[in-house]
């Protein structure tokens, strides 16, 4: 399953600018990421991580899910923010959410 984020489009280039196109996409990737991936973002799924872990049933857990740390836990939805170029020059930020905590 795909959760869609942000759908854009990209009009009027050259040549040059649309080899450019897949840097920027992931670049716009991490700039997600880096905004959610704060301090005080990982200080709040640190206090609430045993609630997480025994109430959310979206993620699948492949490992003991007692065993994850905030860190495998962030470094989980790093891997989830993804690009996809949806039709021409079409391209969507989403959401992977098949992505495994091993």
């Amino acid at each position: 399953m795909l959760m869609l984020i942000l759908q854009y489009q990209f009009t009027e280039f050259t040549t040059e600018e649309y080899e450019e196109i897949p840097i920027f996409n992931t670049w716009l990737c991490d700039a997600i990421f880096s905004k959610i991936n704060t301090k005080v973002n990982r200080r709040k799924i640190e206090l609430r991580l045993n609630y997480l872990l025994d109430t959310v049933d979206w993620i699948d857990w492949k490992k003991s899910k007692y065993d994850i740390t905030v860190s495998e836990l962030m470094n989980a939805i790093r891997q989830s923010i993804v690009w996809q170029k949806k039709r021409k020059n079409i391209y969507n930020i989403i959401i992977d959410t098949l992505i495994y905590i091993n």
